[in-house]
């Protein structure tokens, strides 16, 4: 209960003890990836629907011109985001694009170190307001997402998409999934040389840069509106009520 007010998320089932049975009873479950409809079905035998996450359209300031001059991680600041990776692979000091690191954690700490022994080249903006971070994310060259565990469907990586800024992600969970499609991003090693190598791709080769990043636009209208989500899920429901 204090996770779910202190998040503001609907109940979590499978935090409770029953969720399994709770799982068992439901007739139609939707998945946001492929990743998670293959583990749904190995772990629990459940079939599920994929529907892909949306998010809103954003809005951006006005006045903001566009940079496209520096790579951006946002999220918590932990372990599992791959944070370390990152900051290993500018420590190599053969990156020569600027790193904006948005969010809270546990690594905090790591971040300033490295941010203080390298400032023209890393930059800790802390937590920004929705609307900065926005603004931060739309002219960035690229979203890094290098997870070490298995996601699903990050909404950041989502928002990203629907500004056209193109994604550097691992082969973990179903982060794979959102840059294969339109190819609108890169896949990454899971590892600081990995994830070096996939930055310095991008970074030197501006046309191709520009080729992903009207592809994760088009990737966003193809599968990630609200309008699309809304209607697929309508589509789900009346399919249910006529069986």
């Amino acid at each position: 209960m204090y996770c779910t007010l202190s998040t503001m998320r609907p109940p979590q089932i499978w935090r409770n003890r029953g969720w399994q049975r709770t799982i068992s009873d439901m007739e139609t479950i939707i998945s946001p990836s492929n990743f998670l409809k293959d583990r749904l079905k190995y772990f629990l035998g459940k079939e599920s629907t994929v529907l892909p996450n949306f998010t809103p359209r954003v809005k951006k300031s006005p006045t903001l011109k566009e940079r496209q001059d520096y790579f951006v991680f946002i999220g918590v600041l932990e372990k599992h985001k791959g944070v370390e990776l990152i900051l290993d692979a500018y420590l190599k000091r053969r990156i020569k694009t600027k790193l904006m690191v948005v969010g809270k954690g546990r690594l905090e700490g790591a971040v300033k170190k490295v941010a203080g022994l390298m400032p023209e080249m890393v930059e800790y903006c802390g937590y920004l307001p929705e609307q900065e971070k926005i603004d931060l994310l739309s002219g960035a060259k690229a979203l890094l997402a290098p997870s070490i565990w298995n996601e699903n469907s990050p909404l950041t990586c989502i928002e990203a998409l629907s500004m056209g800024v193109p994604l550097i992600v691992t082969n973990n969970g179903g982060l794979p999934e959102l840059v294969s499609t339109e190819k609108c991003g890169l896949i990454a090693e899971a590892s600081s040389e990995g994830l070096e190598s996939s930055i310095l791709a991008l970074e030197k080769d501006e046309p191709q840069r520009s080729i992903l990043s009207r592809n994760a636009f088009t990737r966003y209208e193809n599968y990630h509106t609200p309008e699309l989500y809304c209607q697929k899920y309508l589509d789900l429901v009346k399919v249910i009520l006529s069986a």
